[in-house]
């Protein structure tokens, strides 16, 4: 594995606890996103730290302005391995109109594509999603890598095509494609999600606290501490796969609505009501019922240290004080 890293979408919540990793490990970083880094614990680490490089730009509209940038720093591109983590993070907003996942989570693959091409870069991870599956499956039946793919969602479709359109470049450009399928990723520090939604509701009223869904829906969850671990094992071993396509889940990872609404009222207001909708699912294109077959990973030697309940209560205690 390359010990320089450029991370797309390096300031969002799985780029920024990815950048710190990758640092404490002694890579160089160069961090690229179209907002700015959030992290308040980690700004005066970063802003002494020589291994860390980070740019405010959009690889859809700024080529030139990264490519410029690249050129004015101590940097080995040719050598370093791209992590392309920048997509839409509004599933709901995203079926609503379908321009944002195609240029935020599609078109931002394409130029992820030729930003490597026109570099020489010859490995990439790219962070996909459950949401490619959609919810054909019955029967708790556990999604594996060569299951079908029927997405429900406009990000998950932009997902599956982004995966497509990498198969496509592993035969012309790339020598490594690692394609990462995420479950539930929670954590600190998180920007959206049902963890972040409830408590700021119960900051709000304390009361009553209204879900969406019927609280039945249940996904595999993953603290983000593990995904990273994940992530970093796949990537820095080696793989006679040049194109491989991992999911990456815990032991016992689903946990449903209805138990985090309850574990977050427990937390920040124990006196509170809470009130479910009646739709198996949140919201359009919301998909009420995943699991994660995580054998190949696993028989890889990989297991994550939190199971899903635990990755959940951890976040939740992670964010109380933070969301006031």
């Amino acid at each position: 594995m390359n010990n320089s890293h450029i991370i797309f979408g390096g300031q969002g919540f799985i780029g920024q606890n990815l950048a710190l990793s990758l640092l404490d490990l002694g890579h160089k970083v160069l961090s690229i996103d179209k907002d700015l880094w959030s992290l308040p614990y980690s700004k005066d680490f970063l802003q002494h730290n020589n291994s860390f490089f980070s740019l405010r730009a959009d690889i859809v509209d700024d080529e030139d302005k990264i490519n410029d940038f690249i050129h004015s720093i101590d940097f080995d591109i040719a050598n370093s391995t791209v992590w392309h983590l920048a997509a839409n993070s509004d599933i709901a907003a995203g079926s609503e109109n379908a321009n944002i996942d195609l240029r935020d989570t599609f078109l931002t693959t394409t130029n992820v594509i030729n930003f490597c091409s026109h570099h020489n870069i010859r490995t990439i991870c790219f962070a996909s999603s459950s949401a490619v599956y959609g919810s054909w499956a019955k029967d708790n039946h556990a999604y594996k890598e060569t299951d079908m793919t029927k997405p429900i969602s406009n990000y998950g479709a932009m997902k599956l095509a982004s995966e497509a359109i990498l198969s496509s470049a592993a035969e012309y450009l790339f020598d490594r494609v690692e394609i990462f399928r995420f479950p539930n990723v929670v954590g600190n520090p998180a920007t959206h999600g049902v963890i972040r939604d409830l408590i700021i509701k119960l900051r709000r009223d304390s009361i009553c606290l209204e879900v969406l869904g019927d609280g039945q829906q249940t996904k595999p969850y993953l603290h983000v501490s593990d995904l990273i671990d994940a992530m970093c094992f796949l990537a820095f071993h080696e793989s006679n796969e040049p194109y491989r396509v991992c999911n990456i889940g815990s032991d016992n990872s689903n946990v449903s609505v209805k138990q985090i609404a309850e574990l977050v009222v427990k937390e920040i207001a124990p006196n509170a009501k809470i009130f479910f909708g009646s739709s198996p699912g949140g919201w359009i294109g919301d998909v009420p019922k995943v699991f994660f077959d995580n054998s190949k990973i696993q028989n890889f030697g990989w297991r994550a240290k939190l199971n899903g309940l635990d990755a959940v209560h951890k976040t939740i205690l992670d964010l109380k004080d933070i969301l006031k």
